[in-house]
């Protein structure tokens, strides 16, 4: 799953390169009506070869996530505590063992 922070590219501009017929519509009627991005954005993002980079090393190195900028880190801890801390620690063995087997077993053709 790549999840990119500011990249030097011109996707702010979707919406007015979308055919006349189609850009009053859908995401790209929001997307027209969105402010631009900061130019600091633009300017301090990644180049498009860095993420693509990251994202070749992700496909051979089997990596599920690949996230481009550091900055939001201790916003996605605190996420990621609040979801651990919403979730009961409760644990029922028999559904475990029950996903174990059910996971392991091959499928029955027929």
């Amino acid at each position: 799953m790549l999840c990119p922070g500011p990249i030097k590219s011109n996707i702010h501009q979707l919406a007015q390169n979308r055919p006349e017929g189609f850009k009053a519509s859908g995401a790209f009627q929001q997307a027209a009506r969105t402010p631009r991005p900061a130019p600091g954005l633009r300017r301090l993002g990644w180049k498009p070869e860095q993420v693509g980079d990251m994202v070749v090393d992700a496909i051979r190195n089997d990596k599920l996530y690949i996230i481009t900028h550091g900055e939001w880190r201790d916003a996605v801890k605190s996420r990621m505590e609040a979801m651990l801390e919403a979730m009961p620690t409760e644990i029922d063995e028999a559904l475990i063992a029950s996903m174990r087997r059910d996971f392991q077993t091959e499928p029955q053709e027929g």
